[in-house]
């Protein structure tokens, strides 16, 4: 003990070094061990290898301790010891090895075993070249050069293999903790090739300063553990390896043919630098080792071939599986790259489409989306899916078949990835779900018609017990579906209906299937109330019946309605007065009772006199009120027996009953014409509303109510025609003026387009100069079989249907481009003249069609005059103002037609920019006969002159009635006595000829 105690004080300096290689070996090894759990296969072998690594260090640490510091003695060498030692090595790697296989493969395994056999022969020869003389110098002992030279071969062959697995395996995913296990390995093999080094040289002492990389190099290898246990996993492994078994990693091929030929290399390079000891008995020395590296090259070689032929036997089988299994799914199945275009398609896909098998692959997918802007999107999205790599989840599509037809599929997909990792494509499964969706839209329609419907719905099993009702069930009757499940009908029943009428239900229920009819049911409230109720039988699959389906809806607003829906029907809804409907079956009924009683009634066909300019001026809120005021004062002043309706718009009806002869309904026409000279006061305005009344008379003017009321219709248009507020009766001749209009009426809608409109011009003449200074445009119409109408035939007709707007817009252009020809052939005259009807003016883009006109002909605003009637513009005075304003902006003239007859107020009249009066043909015509006439004319003039306005007047057609004009300072003249209106044509020669015409009229 002594003894040993002196040797341990010697040893004091590194004792505690074998120590630490001991422990550090045993945890690195346990760590190891216990990391393995829970990883796949292959990685879990791997990290067993290492801590069996690490274990078979710690045996030969064992027994160095064993010699050290028990026995107190200097380990021997080569000892039992470097078994452990050198083991360490092989151990790491078959670790490399497994973790680039996911499933052991013989053949991969043979070429490993050869590759390392190359590296070992080659280093074993390298340094028996570069440490010849060292080794001589042992003097053959050939067990000591052995261990001491298997320490490099094997570490660095362990090494330069660990180096190029973990380049492999960077390319198909490396778990973590292995970077850190080879740089741990890389200090052990750095150390051991320094220790044998040493020992060939005997320069090696225990406690130099290499015995720290071990310690450095268990650190690492634990640290590795360390990552691998708490570190995330590898990146994904590439899905082709792991089909055909995952055993060549992309450049294997490669860098494993290279071994061979970078071993024999260096063999050679050391081989040329230490030329000078290749002796003949060294190069005897090296053979064995040679020979050993060429057999470990051609088994390598053989390996690589059997493995490529197996993965390609495999790859083709697998394919072939692939195949036939993707050919007898169901299910579509396609590849496609990241343009969209299809590589691979199953019969099933193509199928799904209309397509035969294979015609889709080489197409892009855009083709078989149903919305072209999805189509066009397609390829940026598959850009965007292969550079950000977002989580795979189904997406819902609507695609198109090649008949056309939209169906609705689900897309289940994943990534494809090529041996870098890089997405080069998709692989989606498609399933078509039109039948599903659709099913499920069905469900989900029954299921809000269930709940949304305003009916109530109750369903009973075959027990008629309730199962389910419905919102609109607990709506109507109060009861909450938790309070009637599992009861019977019977909750419902009113009371109201004896046995014998539920036995009937139900029997017919069960004979027929379905029920339906009005049943009485009772309120939760206990409130009776009426419902129209259907029931219907389910049955199952079997034919018996499974449930009963009661749908049912509260009529007691129904009932109390019908009486208001009837009126609403009969009645007018703005003046409460009977409707069409219900004034024919009055007259019907009416007509009956006369011709049983022998005797005769009478109806009155009622409109309102330009009741149209109440709605335009005053808005229709005015017009409606005015209408209930007329219905009942109309009503007011008919007997209670008679029955006044209200057909349409400002048209009103009254049947008279009992008279006994035509003259009886004189006085009801009288008195309703008197009673409408009172005004009526609506919202602050004083409206005067007068009455045009036709008449006819059962049995003499009709038999039928059709020609009963045609003919009071009739009879009512003459009363406008002779001046509003009056009342006529029917006549033959009545009837056939009306269907003279009516003719006239259709032939003029088709007079623009027949080209039968045309214009004839009459000269203005100056009374001062004594020449002509322009024309008036007048409107003829050339009819087809009434020949030239004048204006009065056609213009009023033109005004009550609307026409006037497109007759005046066609008068204005054409009466423009005329002008403009005649100034362009150098005619003396300053103007054109043109009427204007109100109803132009009271559309609010007549400036701008004036505007129009006057850029397309050409014609210089200063060329246009507009005459517009004085009784539009006292009646719309502001609203004159305005639209005369913009006019005047133009630049055109403007006068005042037939003045004198509007009523012109003086404070308007000096408000309006106008250019000129216009005197009456009715003022003009009895001059100078007539002193009112005269005096009238005479006043006008006067006014004009105090306004600075121009004079014109109308009608002129004696030489007396020019000097009257004349000596009253009239500006303008216009009539016959110059010249009756002519054609387009004759306005050239007429002009010359004018002046010497009017001056023979002045002498």
């Amino acid at each position: 003990m002594i003894a040993y105690g002196s040797f341990l004080d010697e040893r004091a300096s590194v004792w505690w070094t074998d120590l630490a290689w001991t422990f550090a070996a045993l945890l690195t090894g346990l760590k190891c061990m216990r990391v393995s759990a829970g990883l796949e296969q292959h990685e879990r072998l791997a990290w067993r290898l290492f801590g069996g690594a690490c274990f078979a260090w710690f045996a030969g640490m064992l027994i160095w301790d064993y010699h050290e510091l028990l026995r107190g003695a200097l380990t021997p060498f080569p000892a039992m010891s470097d078994i452990g030692f050198l083991a360490f090595a092989p151990f790491f790697m078959a670790a490399f090895v497994a973790l680039q296989s996911r499933v052991p493969r013989y053949a991969f395994t043979v070429v490993q075993i050869a590759k390392l056999g190359i590296l070992v022969c080659g280093i074993v020869i390298a340094h028996l070249i570069v440490l010849l003389e060292p080794i001589r110098q042992l003097n053959g002992n050939w067990l000591y050069v052995s261990t001491a030279l298997a320490y490099p071969a094997l570490y660095m062959s362990a090494l330069v293999y660990g180096i190029g697995s973990v380049w492999r395996l960077l390319e198909r995913g490396l778990p973590k903790g292995v970077p850190l296990v080879l740089l741990g390995f890389a200090f052990h093999a750095l150390a051991d090739t320094v220790y044998a080094y040493g020992l060939l040289g005997n320069t090696y002492q225990v406690g130099d300063h290499i015995d720290v990389l071990w310690l450095i190099g268990f650190g690492l290898i634990y640290g590795g553990a360390l990552r691998r246990q708490y570190g995330a996993g590898a990146r994904a492994v590439d899905a082709a390896s792991s089909e055909v078994g995952g055993n060549l990693p992309t450049g294997w091929r490669g860098y494993d043919a290279m071994v061979p030929v970078i071993a024999v290399l260096c063999v050679l390079l050391v081989s040329y630098v230490y030329q000078a000891q290749l002796t003949p008995a060294t190069i005897q020395m090296l053979f064995p080792f040679a020979f050993m590296m060429v057999v470990f090259i051609a088994i390598g070689e053989f390996a690589t071939q059997r493995f490529q032929s197996d993965i390609q036997w495999k790859l083709a089988q697998s394919e072939a599986h692939l195949r036939a299994v993707l050919s007898t799914i169901p299910y579509g199945v396609q590849e496609i790259d990241i343009q969209g275009n299809i590589l691979f398609s199953n019969a099933a896909h193509d199928t799904l489409f209309g397509y035969a098998p294979g015609e889709l692959r080489g197409r892009n997918i855009s083709m078989l989306l149903a919305d072209p802007k999805e189509g066009q999107a397609i390829g940026s999205y598959l850009a965007y899916l292969a550079e950000q790599q977002p989580p795979p989840e189904p997406y819902f599509s609507a695609d198109r078949k090649q008949d056309g037809s939209v169906i609705q599929i689900q897309v289940d997909w994943n990534y494809n990835f090529d041996a870098n990792g890089r997405v080069v494509g998709f692989i989606s499964i498609i399933s078509d779900i039109t039948a599903k969706r659709l099913i499920e839209d069905q469900l989900r329609q029954a299921a809000a018609v269930f709940q949304s419907t305003s009916e109530a719905v109750m369903v009973t099993d075959a027990e008629a017990r309730v199962s389910a009702v419905n919102a609109a069930f607990t709506a109507i009757t109060g009861y909450a579906q938790e309070e009637v499940l599992g009861k019977t009908p019977k909750v419902l029943r009113s009371g109201r209906h004896d046995d014998e009428f539920h036995d009937d239900m139900w029997r017919t229920i069960k004979e027929e299937g379905r029920w339906r009819g009005e049943i009485w049911n009772r309120r939760k409230n206990g409130e009776v109330f009426p419902v129209w109720q259907a029931v219907s039988t389910i049955k199952d699959d079997e034919g018996k019946v499974s449930h009963y389906v009661s749908v049912f809806s509260d009529i007691s607003s129904i009932k109390q309605t019908q009486e208001q829906l009837n009126y609403l029907a009969y009645h007018d809804p703005l003046t409460d007065l009977p409707n069409r409907l219900l004034f024919n079956d009055r007259l019907t009924h009416a007509m009956e009772r006369a011709a049983r009683a022998q005797c005769q009634l009478a109806v009155l066909f009622i409109d309102l006199d330009n009741f149209k300019n109440v709605n335009d001026s005053l808005g229709h809120p005015v017009g409606d009120e005015l209408l209930i005021k007329v219905a009942s004062r109309l009503r007011n002043l008919s007997r209670k027996d008679d029955t006044v309706a209200r057909l349409s718009g400002d048209e009103f009806v009254i049947v008279l009953e009992n008279i006994h002869d035509a003259q009886d309904t004189v006085v009801l026409a009288q008195k309703l014409i008197e009673a409408f000279q009172e005004p009526f006061l609506v919202r602050g305005h004083e409206l005067h509303v007068t009455l045009s009344i036709g008449v006819s008379v059962y049995p003499r003017d009709g038999s039928n109510v059709q020609t009963l009321v045609r003919n009071a219709d009739a009879a009512l248009y003459r009363a406008k025609e002779e001046g509003r507020n009056d009342f006529y009766y029917y006549t033959e001749e009545l009837t056939a003026s009306v269907f003279e209009r009516l003719k006239l009426e259709s032939a003029l809608r088709n007079a623009l387009k027949n080209d039968e409109l045309v214009l004839h011009y009459q000269p203005l003449i100056s009374l001062h100069s004594g020449r002509p200074i322009g024309v008036e445009a007048l409107l003829r119409w050339q009819h087809p079989e009434f020949g030239l109408l004048p204006p009065n035939r056609f213009i009023g007709l033109a005004e009550d249907t609307g026409l006037i707007v497109p007759l005046g817009e066609w008068v204005l252009s054409s009466a423009c481009r005329q002008m403009k020809a005649w100034l362009q052939q150098g005619c003396d005259i300053e103007r054109v003249a043109v009427n204007v009807s109100g109803l132009q003016l009271r559309r609010g883009d007549f400036q701008t069609t004036v505007n129009d006109i006057l850029l397309a002909t050409g014609l210089e605003p200063e060329h246009l005059e507009l005459e517009i009637t004085e009784n539009f513009i006292m009646h719309k005075t502001e609203r004159a103002i305005d639209i005369l304003d913009n006019l005047k902006a133009l630049g055109i003239q403007i006068a005042i037609d037939d003045f004198g007859t509007g009523y012109s107020s003086l404070s308007h009249l000096k408000r309006l920019p106008v250019d000129k009066l216009k005197i009456d043909r009715s003022f003009v015509r009895d001059i100078p006969e007539d002193a009112n006439d005269e005096a009238i004319a005479r006043a006008v003039v006067a006014l004009g002159r105090t306004l600075q306005l121009k004079v014109i007047a109308e009608g002129v057609e004696t030489p007396e009635q020019q000097r009257f004009l004349i000596s009253q300072q009239c500006d303008e003249a216009q009539g016959f006595l110059y010249s009756k209106p002519v054609p387009a044509a004759q306005v050239a020669d007429l002009l010359k000829c004018l002046p010497a015409l009017i001056a023979s009229h002045s002498s």
